[in-house]
């Protein structure tokens, strides 16, 4: 589970590919308003290739069955 929150993150298990990428995704109040609206409609993960089991905004506490099909 990621926890954006804790002030360092845990060493993962070296069986699994760990990336951190940043991007800039604009300028301003409108692109902010945007990308926080993407990040609590799961399009941040489905985006990403997850397939995420439900069309309800993203909840503190809230657990999704989700599935991840990744391709070299």
């Amino acid at each position: 589970m990621t926890m954006p929150e804790a002030p360092t993150w845990a060493s993962t298990d070296p069986a699994f590919r760990r990336s951190e990428v940043s991007a800039v995704v604009g300028r301003g109040e409108d692109a902010w308003r945007r990308a926080a609206g993407d990040v609590l409609r799961w399009r941040v993960k489905t985006r990403s290739g997850f397939l995420v089991d439900s069309d309800a905004p993203v909840r503190e506490g809230r657990r999704e069955g989700s599935a991840c099909a990744c391709s070299a």
